[in-house]
């Protein structure tokens, strides 16, 4: 064999380990390439799953918030309805008719003495002072004097120990307070 012909041998065999090599080359790249693929579809579908549950997220808080500014604006405007409620009684109780006064004081007095036992001393405003007196001397107790008050009357014992606030402004406050339970209890079901 001469020379030349060792030197195609040999070409040859570089030539098919160059060939061998390449494709295990392009084998490899095609296998790296379709397992980078595979990380980076996973990569994605992990990226969208994240996305949507972070959108989800989002749009719930979004709806929370949305339901607490209703929940807000409703108490609000019971609040206010309830003010203008009690503003309006307030007006009445003070521009009540002379007879439709008598009978309310006549009440209130009565329910004192129902209340303490031992009532004996009457108080009222100025306004009030000339009924509450008549009032309070045909059921066995003395007008002690007057208070600074928009209507209604206070009644204490003979011992001046225990007394009974039945003005109207304090009536009204109860009232006022047991109405914003009831609306606590209708908004936050029964949870304060």
């Amino acid at each position: 064999m001469g020379l030349e012909e060792v030197e195609a041998d040999i070409r040859k065999r570089i030539e098919a380990q160059v060939s061998s090599i390449l494709a295990e080359a392009e084998k490899d790249a095609e296998q790296i390439i379709s397992k980078g693929k595979g990380q980076v579809s996973g990569l994605k579908k992990t990226r969208e799953e994240e996305i949507s549950k972070i959108s989800s997220e989002h749009r719930n808080r979004e709806i929370a918030q949305a339901r607490m500014n209703a929940r807000k604006e409703i108490l609000d405007a019971k609040k206010e309805a309830i003010e203008n409620l009690f503003a309006g009684i307030e007006e009445k109780l003070t521009g009540l008719s002379a007879a439709d006064k008598k009978e309310i004081l006549t009440a209130l007095v009565e329910k004192a003495k129902h209340n303490l036992a031992d009532a004996k001393h009457v108080y009222s405003n100025k306004e009030d002072k000339k009924e509450v007196s008549a009032i309070a001397s045909k059921h066995g107790l003395a007008y002690a004097g007057t208070i600074d008050c928009r209507g209604g009357l206070v009644v204490e014992n003979k011992d001046k120990e225990v007394r009974l606030d039945f003005t109207y402004e304090t009536l009204l406050a109860d009232f006022r307070k047991e109405a914003m339970k009831e609306l606590a209890t209708q908004l936050f079901g029964g949870k304060q």
